[in-house]
């Protein structure tokens, strides 16, 4: 437990994160006490806990705001704007110290400015938090006692016996006397006003004894406290957490938000991807604002009812673990409700909360990247694959319909619009024996849906894509059946195992197409 006496050295060996600050204040406390006994008793109890908690224990701030005691000679006080400076002041500190809790142990009731600075220091969610202890709560005093009566001269007795002086009888002022002079009333008269002597309460009926048994019970509740409160902490690191979020519908106009959380989370969408995923499902996609801003997303579309998708649970940084890609995700539900089946490709992260709404794994998913070419690019097409004309859409989205397991040709329309460069087909005797399309991307051009009938044709099909690529990055999502063929393939060319997906799926899998002839997925956006 490094304080200050202590060197730098021993502060950089303190590892708890912890640093505790003792807040008293120098002002009367009658004929008998010292006017730092706030400050005394704040310092034993931060003390305490420096040794409870393995903290760094700052030296104590002997001076609050002390007005009620005007007129008392040794009385100093800050003003409520000074004092909320210094503790700004040393919380930064100990922020860039890196600590991450800063515990403040304040002994003196009338340090009003504490409870509004603390809330404006943890309202703005830093690095630090900032707890505000009051060690008195957890012993109260009896009823008539604010200062340097029975209660706070009892501890005194038992902790600091040596600054005590001879104990006198108090008066106070009779009217106060019957009326049970409250704290709030300090706002109109000073102590001085309600008792001459200083003192609130009756020091005459104060002993060790009691000044023991008031310590050992702050002492066991503070730590109590501490330790709640950090758990707390822990769990709901936010100040104001989920409050003040409100869901709409998603429109064009939050495309700017929407790609700021995209590129805060480096992930591949583009503005024309979200223009899409509105246009999609222009009732279904969701907005979550606070303050008017967009800070989380989710996008779905209806597949004829058979299934619907749920796509872009993407949520800010600073608003994640509050609770809002749970709302996203429910309201989503709710907007599929007519669907018999809903489904999803989830991320190792949030696979646990999709389970437990529900979702059961379908098949596993291997994202692979290519960053540039790594073959030589062919410009004679292999044969059988031709590019696909805007008249090939309707008979390509029927053949779709049978792997994918419905109908999705707005989707399939839309990437053979963007990047026509991507869309080719294989012709077989018989008819289509697949399919290719892709998307642009913000970081890699994703190639997808690829659907063949067999390796070959995948593989002469993914050739077709390269002639165009050029050194484009790329990625696809390949589901991993036994296909080591094709893994063994794409390795050749040049992709890389980047990460994995879990499609999932929630309701009854009534229309789960054939995924083994999918070589990529369309994007964990749609399917």
């Amino acid at each position: 437990m490094p304080n200050s006496r202590d060197t730098f050295v021993a502060w950089n060996h303190c590892q708890s994160g912890i640093a505790v600050l003792p807040v008293g204040a120098c002002e009367q406390h009658s004929y008998h006490l010292p006017l730092a006994t706030d400050a005394l008793l704040a310092e034993y109890f931060a003390e305490f806990i420096g040794k409870q908690l393995d903290a760094a224990v700052l030296p104590a701030l002997t001076f609050g705001t002390s007005y009620e005691h005007t007129g008392f000679r040794g009385t100093f006080s800050l003003s409520p704007e000074t004092a909320m400076a210094v503790i700004r002041d040393l919380a930064t500190e100990a922020e860039l110290q890196n600590f991450h809790t800063f515990i403040i142990v304040n002994f003196h009731g009338g340090n009003f400015f504490l409870a509004p600075v603390v809330r404006d220091i943890n309202r703005h969610h830093p690095k630090i938090k900032v707890l505000l202890a009051f060690p008195p709560e957890f012993s109260p005093s009896p009823v008539c006692e604010l200062h340097s009566g029975e209660w706070e001269t009892s501890i005194m007795l038992h902790l600091f016996p040596q600054f005590v002086l001879p104990i006198q009888p108090n008066k106070m002022h009779p009217d106060w006397t019957e009326q049970r002079f409250r704290q709030p009333d300090l706002n109109h008269w000073g102590l001085g006003r309600v008792s001459p002597n200083g003192a609130l309460g009756y020091p005459e009926k104060a002993s060790i004894e009691k000044g023991a048994k008031i310590v050992t019970e702050i002492k066991d509740g503070l730590i109590k406290w501490i330790q709640q409160y950090s758990e707390w902490q822990e769990k709901y690191p936010h100040y104001a957490d989920c409050g003040g979020i409100t869901y709409r519908k998603l429109s064009y106009a939050d495309i700017p938000e929407t790609m700021n959380l995209t590129v805060e989370a480096n992930w591949n969408q583009t503005r024309e991807d979200w223009r899409n995923y509105i246009t999609f499902n222009p009732r279904g996609c969701l907005a979550a604002v606070r303050q008017g801003q967009t800070v989380g997303t989710a996008t779905t579309i209806d597949y004829e009812h058979k299934f619907g998708w749920i796509g872009m649970v993407l949520v800010g940084n600073k608003y994640r673990h509050q609770g809002i890609g749970r709302q996203l995700l429910q309201k989503s539900l709710e907007n599929l409700s007519e669907c018999q089946c809903v489904k999803l490709d989830a991320t190792p992260l949030g696979e646990p909360l999709y389970r437990s709404l529900g979702f059961r794994a379908e098949y596993s998913l291997m994202r692979l990247v290519r960053e540039r070419l790594s073959v030589s690019t062919e410009n004679q097409l292999p044969p059988g694959v031709r590019r696909i004309q805007k008249s090939d859409l309707e008979q390509i989205a029927k053949y779709d319909q049978l792997v994918f397991g419905a109908n999705r040709f707005s989707v399939l329309n839309a990437w053979f619009t963007g990047a026509p460069q991507y869309a080719w087909v294989y012709e077989t005797p018989t008819g289509i024996g697949g399919y290719c399309l892709g998307r642009s991307g913000r970081n890699y051009d994703q190639i997808g849906p690829l659907v063949a009938e067999n390796n070959i044709m995948a593989q002469s099909l993914l050739m077709a894509v390269f002639s165009t690529s050029g050194n484009q990055p790329l990625l696809m999502d390949v589901p991993e059946f036994e296909h080591s063929d094709w893994l063994a393939f794409l390795q050749g060319v040049g992709f890389r195992e980047q990460r994995h997906f879990l499609r999932m799926y929630r309701g009854e899998n009534l229309f789960p197409g054939l995924p083994a002839k999918l070589w990529s997925v369309c994007a964990p956006e749609v399917g």
